[in-house]
């Protein structure tokens, strides 16, 4: 009887196995989903932009099926967990992206599609990059300045995609205009808050300064525009001079409009003379329209 109970006993089990190895052929593989290839270049090749946004916005990334809920744990550990790959760190890269708003005419612009100017233009960049990617001492920021039209502003939004893509997370970028963040600080005006700089470059790691000095240098001067403006600088030094921050500053206007703007103010210039050392000027022509269409609007 015993021997027969053991038989009988083996024989179920042979059946529960065949009966798991026969669903398991019946029931198709689960397609784990892989984001890790996706980065600032590439966005546009794998149909990663949400076509009907009003701004630049990566498509939602959803979990790959191999995590759980975006982390995974450590192979040979009981309870350590790790960010996933495949989806949670291109999830949070592009929300970096995602939560800087840049306009529509950023899509298609990306460090690998941009033409530099000249040389000396790419090699500074590429100092910039090496250092945003394995920091060591100050950064070496970048002062541009151009004629409009000939690649600054795309220069920028290529920074600012490859900068939230940089490294395991992304690092934490601010693009803004000069007149936006002029007309920002207009809009405290009569508020509680006393010092709207006072915490405008916290949890940045790159600051990208668009148009200083207004679209095409237009912005007209005043004590206040002049003594305000010398005041970023001076927020952008002292977070700059500590090791925290990268910065790229464009503008259509030269040095020499530049120091006027500050009234010739030895101290504003010393600071932007230390974060940038000499400025960079971009020789290229209007890279948005030829000389021709502009006759229609007599410009030329």
């Amino acid at each position: 009887m015993r021997r027969l109970g053991e038989d009988f006993d083996q024989i179920a089990n042979q059946l529960i196995a065949l009966k798991q190895a026969v669903a398991e052929r019946s029931t198709p593989a689960r397609q784990l989903l892989d984001f890790s290839a996706l980065n600032s270049d590439n966005l546009e090749e794998l149909d990663a932009i949400d076509p009907e946004a009003p701004y630049l916005q990566v498509r939602a990334i959803p979990h790959c099926g191999a995590c759980d809920e975006g982390f995974a744990r450590i192979e040979g550990t009981h309870n350590h967990v790790k960010m996933c790959d495949r989806c949670e760190r291109p999830r949070r890269k592009a929300k970096r992206l995602n939560q800087l708003k840049l306009p529509l005419d950023s899509v298609g612009m990306s460090l690998s599609r941009y033409r530099f100017d000249s040389p000396l233009q790419e090699q500074r960049v590429r100092q910039l990059l090496s250092h945003m990617t394995q920091p060591q001492g100050l950064s070496p920021s970048l002062f541009i300045w151009g004629q409009p039209g000939n690649g600054k502003t795309s220069l920028l939004y290529s920074l600012a995609r490859w900068s939230c893509f940089a490294g395991a997370t992304g690092l934490r970028v601010k693009f803004t205009s000069h007149t936006d963040l002029i007309n920002a600080i207009k809009r405290t005006f009569g508020g509680e808050r006393r010092d709207p700089l006072e915490r405008w470059l916290d949890n940045t790691d790159v600051l990208l300064l668009d148009e200083l000095g207004g679209v095409g240098g237009s912005a007209k001067r005043t004590d206040w525009y002049a003594a305000i403006t010398a005041e970023i600088v001076a927020k952008i030094y002292e977070r700059w001079r500590a090791g925290k921050l990268t910065v790229v500053i464009t503008t259509n206007l030269t040095p020499r409009r530049v120091a006027a703007l500050f009234d010739h103010n030895a101290a504003v210039l010393s600071r932007l003379n230390s974060i940038f050392g000499s400025p960079l000027e971009l020789k290229g022509p209007d890279q948005r329209s030829n000389l021709e269409a502009l006759k229609g609007w007599g410009l030329t």
